[in-house]
């Protein structure tokens, strides 16, 4: 929910945490320019270059000084590199064998859950509908669930429009049957195939509608679109009439993540509690079916999907778009992204974004990305090369896809057709789908129903309703730290 705190604490208290981080940066330079400049103020002054400082203890030979803007980032890539290497070197070793490479991968799986850390436990989810809207050949159902006590996530359910949209698994297509249950459950020929769409960067989150979520649900597939925090109706910096504080959804993050940090947890380990916790949800409902599950997501919504997959194992295939590369190349190029994009601690840790997909192994894996976007091209090249090696060695070489479109940071057309022939493939409804998109769905008229209100638990005005006035921060730190905190002193 949006106003977990009182607006006049958390944004301060988020600056501060962020201040104190850039206050010990901006000491530990000052300290080292005081070392360099005090410490051997002749040989500073005998080895001038035009008059310029350049390096304590050696001859002047009229090197450029170090104070050259790039020279302290090649420094810290020195350990992302050395990384890198150590790395390539023990996939080099996993290549050699399927033994070898399910070894490399179980290393990998344990990295990935040391580094997100313990998880709450899981408890009843709480899950309710709020309300429907019709759409054009599907429907939409206002989702609200807890992901923790008083920790409410906000979704909208995408639905084919009947029955007859109902896609059997190809096993139960072959005779199995589909009858119903005692319980009154359907049986699974009779449930539905879902996915979870993570939602990229942009403030209104789930918003009004989704395209992709539209065409998959004109496809027989249902689609959650989730929530994550800090977007939709789960903004966490507003002010007292709901207006967000920052400029946009990707300065929250980097705001929200330096506190989370201190408690031990991270904004891409709490996306990714809310999205396993989605997957819970669904796994309550007597139309979806439990083991045709997949997930996908875009841009922000592809870091999620990332994590999902390295994490939750009940996923039956993944898409990740505009996000996969190079951990490496990025840093190199571009240097750290937002605050929901890494976990402190996945370079220590030898982590590049082709182990999250390693993780999920052997299940099926695909890669959307653009020729012209930012997210650099030729990491997702050899990235997806990486995965798809590992999945040949272990006998699973059609399993792994990408295709890149001729355009940017977006999902065009063609991306689209993608992304429901595949998971109509790997979900059961076509048991000879093509992989490729060739000869795919029709993803035309693929628009989201007009919501006059897309929102399921706030208002117009940012204030949770009167049903939801027990929701809790996003975090623990409301309980725990709220008491031993004095406003004033901030």
């Amino acid at each position: 929910m949006r106003n977990h705190f009182p607006s006049s604490i958390l944004p301060v208290r988020i600056v501060a945490w962020t201040m104190c981080g850039m206050a010990t940066r901006i000491a530990a330079g000052i300290m080292w320019s005081a070392i360099m400049l005090f410490a051997q103020p002749n040989l500073l002054q005998a080895q001038a270059y035009n008059d310029q400082a350049t390096y304590p203890g050696r001859a002047n030979y009229g090197a450029l000084k170090f104070s050259q803007h790039s020279a302290y980032h090649s420094y810290l890539m020195l350990d992302v590199h050395r990384a890198e290497a150590r790395r390539a070197e023990a996939l080099q070793q996993a290549y050699r064998s399927p033994e070898a490479m399910w070894a490399y991968i179980d290393t990998v799986r344990s990295r990935m859950r040391s580094l997100v850390g313990p998880l709450p436990v899981r408890g009843d989810v709480q899950g309710r509908v709020v309300g429907t809207v019709q759409g054009d050949g599907f429907r939409v159902e206002k989702v609200v669930f807890q992901s923790l006590p008083g920790r409410y996530v906000t979704a909208h359910l995408y639905l084919p429009e009947d029955d007859s949209q109902v896609v059997s698994s190809q096993k139960d297509r072959q005779g199995k049957g589909a009858q119903k249950s005692s319980r009154g459950r359907k049986a699974d020929s009779d449930r539905l195939p879902a996915c979870i769409e993570m939602c990229g960067h942009s403030l209104t989150g789930k918003g009004d509608g989704s395209g992709q979520a539209v065409a998959m649900a004109k496809n027989g597939i249902a689609v959650m679109v989730v929530d994550p925090l800090a977007q939709g109706e789960r903004l966490q910096l507003i002010d007292d009439e709901g207006r967000a504080l920052t400029r946009g959804v990707t300065t929250e993050h980097t705001l929200l993540g330096p506190g989370l940090s201190l408690l031990g947890s991270s904004l891409a380990a709490q996306e990714y509690w809310d999205n396993s916790r989605a997957i819970d949800y669904l796994q309550t409902r007597a139309d979806i079916d439990p083991r045709r599950i997949g997930a996908y997501g875009f841009s922000g919504g592809g870091t999620q999907a990332a994590y999902l997959m390295a994490l939750d194992d009940r996923l039956a295939c993944t898409c990740v778009g505009l996000f996969f590369s190079s951990r490496a190349r990025t840093l190199d190029m571009q240097g750290p992204s937002d605050g929901c994009q890494q976990i402190a601690g996945e370079g220590r840790l030898g982590l590049e974004i082709a182990d999250m997909a390693l993780c999920a192994a052997p299940r099926p894996f695909l890669v959307l990305d653009g020729v012209y976007d930012f997210v650099d091209h030729w990491g997702a090249l050899q990235g997806v090369e990486e995965v798809h090696r590992a999945y040949e060695v272990l006998g699973y070489a059609d399993r792994v896809n990408q295709h890149y479109s001729q355009d940017g940071h977006a999902c065009p057309p063609d991306a689209m057709g993608v992304l429901v022939t595949w998971f109509r493939r790997w979900l059961g409804c076509d048991g000879d789908g093509n992989a490729n998109g060739a000869d795919g769905p029709t993803i035309a008229d693929a628009n989201s129903p007009a919501m006059d209100d897309a929102s399921n638990l706030v208002d117009i005005d940012a204030h949770a309703t009167t049903d939801a006035r027990d929701a809790t921060s996003s975090t623990p730190y409301d309980v725990e730290i709220d008491a031993a905190i004095d406003p004033s002193t901030l």
